[in-house]
């Protein structure tokens, strides 16, 4: 269909999406697409340009959420904010996922250090993503600390957990510490 425009003109395009009899139950994509098209030919050099929009639709029916952790991953060491970590995610279920969840750090005495949320990014059917997040933590960080992600359904039955240890320590300070100490140890001999 046509949809002609003026220059600066918005106007709403309401669609209608029928599955057929046959569709299989879960989740199915498609693009729609705007493409811009001169109102008269002049016959000289043109640009086109094309707008696409994403739908996911779910077919009702017996349909599976469900995913995997393939890999968490952080840095084995770092020296302060932010942390970054990496868990790439594996839809094995039959529908679009979000994967949600926590990834929760706790230091080397076992308290709670932090919690950065997993959520914002969809995984398609049969899909793997990688998905990023930052622990941005106050103050500075010292020490053994273990990061658990735990990846939920849209229930909140736990889907997949999995778990790593990295270090921190601030070597600026732990550096500038020991310069002083040699510095008041040369001053005192």
């Amino acid at each position: 269909a046509t949809i002609p425009l003026a220059q600066e003109e918005k106007r709403e395009v309401h669609y209608t999406i029928r599955a057929p009899e046959n569709a299989e139950p879960g989740s199915h994509f498609g693009v729609v697409f705007f493409k811009a098209v001169p109102s008269s030919s002049t016959g000289s050099l043109r640009i086109g340009t094309q707008v696409g929009v994403l739908l996911f639709v779910t077919i009702p029916g017996n349909r599976l959420q469900k995913g995997t952790i393939q890999r968490f991953s952080a840095p084995s060491f770092v020296q302060g904010s932010p942390v970054p970590f990496t868990l790439k995610f594996e839809n094995t279920g039959t529908v679009h996922f979000e994967p949600k969840g926590t990834i929760t750090i706790r230091n080397m005495f076992g308290q709670v250090a932090g919690i950065v949320p997993i959520e914002g990014q969809v995984v398609l059917p049969t899909g793997v993503k990688d998905l990023h997040f930052e622990w941005r933590p106050q103050g500075f960080i010292f020490g053994s600390y273990t990061a658990s992600a735990s990846v939920v359904d849209g229930e909140g039955n736990q889907l997949t957990a999995s778990s790593i240890s990295f270090y921190a320590a601030p070597l600026w300070y732990i550096g500038g510490f020991l310069v002083l100490v040699l510095v008041i140890y040369a001053l005192l001999r």
